[in-house]
């Protein structure tokens, strides 16, 4: 995590340098492509133990410039958690899970560093939950969809005209933060 956090800051710090004229800024008609993975709380929280694994929430976004200042998206992510461990009649135990989370995406974009691409906006869609035993007993499989909101506070930094380093924070489902790579078309 520390490697990711110095990479995205010296990404920002080479962002932030007057001597490129890099356009950042949503412009109306344009298409940005961001991929990545999170951290995820609840994700964290359900896999304590020694027996116990996840995937971090992996996330594909595409957001569309309505206007200069403002984008529509949609976006996705994905992960899962599993658990070993012998129940309490000594049987084996295997429990898996998976949350996936499909929702819209209204963004504002300000400032006007040339080279950083700030926004704020919201998200909201369905989380569907999915768990199953390995008792594969109907009772205990569970299928569940929720909505889910997110407020986030994101930035892009452009490395070159289309390629960025994107990072977000928010509150909500699926992830605490976010980071990974952004592409405009």
């Amino acid at each position: 995590m520390k490697k990711f956090l110095f990479l995205v800051m010296m990404a920002m710090t080479f962002a932030i340098t007057p001597n490129n004229e890099i356009n950042a800024q949503q412009e109306a008609g344009e298409v940005v492509i961001s991929a990545g993975a999170g951290y995820s709380l609840i994700s964290r929280l359900i896999t304590v133990g020694s027996n116990a694994s996840s995937i971090p929430p992996i996330y594909l976004n595409v957001d569309y410039g309505v206007t200069e200042n403002f984008s529509i998206g949609l976006a996705g992510s994905y992960n899962s958690f599993s658990y070993d461990d012998i129940d309490i009649f000594g049987d084996p135990l295997s429990v898996t899970g998976t949350r996936n989370n499909i929702a819209a995406r209204a963004l504002f974009h300000f400032g006007d560093n040339p080279k950083l691409d700030q926004y704020a906006g919201l998200r909201a869609g369905m989380t569907l939950w999915g768990y199953q035993d390995s008792d594969n007993i109907a009772e205990e499989n569970l299928n569940l969809n929720v909505s889910s909101f997110r407020v986030l506070y994101g930035l892009r930094a452009y490395l070159t005209d289309n390629l960025a380093v994107n990072f977000e924070v928010g509150l909500g489902s699926p992830y605490i933060f976010n980071g990974g790579i952004a592409y405009r078309l």
